[in-house]
């Protein structure tokens, strides 16, 4: 998946040129069709929204085998109860009349000192910021915990096997969309449906810029790829935005606001249940920057935003649609579960944990963009503090209509004994500050050299420390970079994250700027050539020795490899993956494929920079029905810089197929295992087995794969990847051929020495040097 802000506005940028009617002049649909489709997706863009994340949300559905699955959901399921339970009834109120008159004390004491409380403040939020991620950072290089979250694709398991997410990545991916569009009976239905489709048009365009700059696919190279694409979110966001507040950057760009279901309160949501928040096309409401205790009220109180449920009757179109396009053949992990965590007697969620999945996706998204003032970037003290009057309680700015409604707005009895409490503290607060406000002016003159030395030789350096215990977590994927974070190396082809070739470069230039940077790694597509500058591609997993702990935690989670190695580029997937953490040369996984029609030196913005799709080419991929057939449509095409489109004007194609009944081919969202590449299964033997774990009965069974995977587990199948054989695959529009390839396909034949001249010379197993 691109990152979710990437996937939101490319659905955002797909709806607003169906509203203007910019499509093509043969758009299936028409010019008045199209527009009808904008206005329906502008009107419900929280539906449009919510969509767009499509099957990304089912990345967050506990659907975990055994036990692991049934704990998690009840634990969620109890996290809601209370929290929610206490949100609504204590905590809201709380912040509306309590909190303003609490921050009120803390301003005025900071008043009274001149501004030096808040300077020793920040500097101890940021010292308490450092030491947590210094520790976390610590236990991201102790094991490969993005592993655990591994699918069923890479084990070779059949799709019962399988994760609902793995179903939407690589099963009738196309198809679901239609259906889901076809199926829907209300304008709601539809925006979300649009919504998912533009999700599949950035997937299948936007995954081959991630696998290019990874090195391969997310089935081969998991964390680099949540990395890149944390850096790929933060830099389009922030080419938009710049890093200048308000909504500077992702951690303060609130993009819970685009995906709340609220209580309308005005036309035309005007008793509403599902009504939008604020109008995100059209911009959102400022919030104060400053550094005072008001200003935090204010943004907080802005920024806690909840939302309703996703709603029911949509979850309920769903459940329906899976039914419809998947059948009873779909993953059955749920069903090892409570009755109440699956539809029925089948494998699907039901209603509950649907909207239990997106609760935990909604207050991830509220987190993770509204955080960056926890820790604030330090500014330089002025020597005349601010010293506004204490915000009264109950006049917070959540009390604007376009907000919406919460379900606990009314005033109540809490409210009145809040109230009666905090009314009085606050005129007391009032007098305070004002008898104090003649010498917190003295004050301030008298502080201002403490504040500044403070500043320089404390908060600044501190923040800076902060920081640097910031990186590993931001170098492997576990944070969001901030303006200053963000890797030219993760964002750009061509690029790599180490200084020294651009930093050669800089110095031979005479203005110390180098006309272009200077390629140092391998990703991305040389013009002219239809192929990525890395002939390897796509290269295999990282795997070293692993650590003691790695062998202790690996055994207790039933995680192991045939040959005693174990994935290790969670130790630096900040790297591009053409060796080992040994220093030995990784090699690739046969057949070799086309990346995609990135070219090197572009970056991340590339995905916006309207660049349409080529008719033939779009045909030739579309008609493919073999791997081979979409490998020799890549050489084709891309050379001349022939594809499908990037992500808004593939969008438009896709939207316009769909919506008039066309039907599409099912493409792999992941462009796994290159670009243009159709829904695909391992090509499987006759005999059967079941995965690896007791918790797998005959439900699960599947047939084994002709050619191993490289992560396989199978229960009674103890074969294992073997890198001199290409993988066996087969498009599921086809007839699975079985062990014994057809003329021109290369499934489970032999790497030949000609295989290896096309990789550079490289053997597929790799070598040491």
């Amino acid at each position: 998946m691109p990152g979710w802000y990437i996937h939101m506005e490319a659905a955002k940028k797909t709806a607003d040129q169906l509203r203007n009617g910019d499509v093509p002049i043969d758009f299936p649909i028409g010019k008045d069709g199209a527009i009808d489709l904008g206005e329906i997706a502008y009107k419900w863009r929280n539906y449009l929204a919510a969509g767009a994340l499509g099957p990304d949300i089912f990345f967050l559905l506990p659907d975990f085998s055994g036990d692991k699955g049934n704990v998690l959901r009840t634990i969620i399921d109890w996290i809601r109860d209370v929290w929610e339970v206490l949100d609504e009834e204590f905590l809201k109120r709380w912040n509306e009349w309590a909190a303003p008159v609490i921050s009120g004390v803390g301003n005025v004491i900071n008043q009274i000192s001149g501004g030096v409380a808040r300077e020793i403040g920040t500097m101890l939020q940021e010292l308490a910021e450092l030491i947590k991620d210094a520790i976390l950072g610590l236990l991201t290089k102790l094991y490969d915990w993005f592993g655990l979250l591994t699918s069923g694709v890479p084990k070779g398991w059949g799709d019962s096997g399988f994760y609902w997410s793995d179903m939407f990545h690589y099963r009738k991916t196309f198809e679901f969309a239609r259906k889901l569009y076809e199926n829907a009976t209300t304008e709601q239905h539809k925006a979300f449906a649009l919504g998912w489709m533009s999700h599949c048009a950035t997937d299948v365009t936007g995954h081959s810029f991630v696998n290019a700059k990874c090195g391969g696919p997310f089935r081969l190279h998991w964390q680099r790829h949540h990395l890149v694409e944390n850096h790929m979110d933060a830099r389009v966001y922030d080419a938009q935005h710049g890093g200048t507040e308000p909504y500077g950057e992702m951690d303060t760009a609130a993009l819970h606001f685009r995906l709340a279901f609220r209580n309308g309160q005005q036309a035309p949501y005007l008793g509403a249940s599902d009504a939008p928040a604020y109008d995100y096309f059209t911009g959102l409401p400022g919030y104060p920057t400053d550094d005072s205790a008001a200003a935090d009220h204010e943004r907080e109180e802005l920024w806690d935003l909840d939302t309703l449920d996703l709603p029911a009757d949509l979850c309920r179109l769903i459940i329906d649609t899976m039914a419809d396009v998947y059948g009873d053949d779909g993953p059955r992990l749920l069903t090892q579960g409570s009755a109440s965590f699956h539809d029925g007697s089948s494998g699907r969620p039901s209603v509950d944990a649907i909207q239990d999945t997106w609760w935990t996706l909604y207050k991830y998204v509220k987190y993770t963009s509204t955080s960056g003032y926890s820790p604030r970037r330090p500014t330089a003290p002025p020597v005349f503090n601010d010293h506004s009057p204490p915000s009264p309680p109950g006049f917070g700015g959540h009390d604007d209509p376009a907000r919406g409604g919460d379900d606990d707005d009314d005033f109540d009895l809490l409210d009145m004994l809040l109230a009666v409490l905090s009314w009085p503290l606050y005129l007391a607060e009032l007098g305070v500050w004002f008898g104090t406000l003649p010498v917190a002016v003295v004050n301030d003159l008298a502080t201002y050299p403490v504040r500044e030395v403070l500043y320089e030789n404390v908060v600044v350096p501190m923040w800076s420390a902060m920081l640097a215990a910031r990186q590993p977590l931001v170098m492997t994927g576990f944070l969001m970079p901030k303006h200053e974070e963000i890797s030219e190396g993760l964002v750009r082809l061509g690029i790599s994250t180490a200084a020294g070739p651009n930093l050669a470069a800089m110095l031979k230039s005479p203005t110390g700027v180098p006309p272009f940077p200077v390629p140092d790694e391998p990703s991305g597509r040389q013009a002219g050539s239809p192929r990525d500058a890395d002939a390897a591609y796509p290269r295999s997993i990282i795997r070293d020795d692993p650590s003691t702990f790695q062998q202790v935690f690996g055994a207790i989670v039933g995680d192991s490899w045939a040959d005693g190695k174990a994935p290790s580029e969670f130790l630096r997937p900040w790297r591009y993956p053409h060796r080992h953490n040994d220093g030995t040369v990784n090699g690739w996984e046969p057949s070799l494929t086309h990346a995609g029609p990135w070219q090197q030196w572009q970056d991340a913005t590339a995905l916006f920079g309207n660049d349409p799709g080529h008719t033939e080419a779009r045909r030739l991929f579309d008609a493919a029905k073999t791997p081979h057939a979409t490998e020799e449509a890549c050489d084709f095409h891309l050379g001349k810089g022939e594809h499908l489109g990037d992500p808004v004007d593939y969008g438009l194609h896709v939207i316009g197929r769909m919506t008039s009944g066309d039907q599409h081919p099912d493409y792999n969202l992941d462009a796994d295992r290159g670009y243009g590449y159709h829904c695909w299964d391992w090509n499987r033997m006759t005999g059967t087995t079941t995965p690896d774990g007791s918790e797998f009965d005959d439900t699960f069974k599947f047939g084994k794969p002709c050619t191993p995977p490289e992560g396989y587990q199978g229960n009674t199948d103890a074969r294992v990847y073997d890198a001199h054989t290409h993988l066996a695959i087969h498009y599921l529009e086809g007839v699975d051929p079985g062990c014994n390839p057809h003329e021109g396909d290369l499934s489970g034949t032999e790497v030949t020495p000609d295989d290896i001249v096309a990789a550079g010379g490289l053997d597929p197993a790799g070598r040491k040097e």
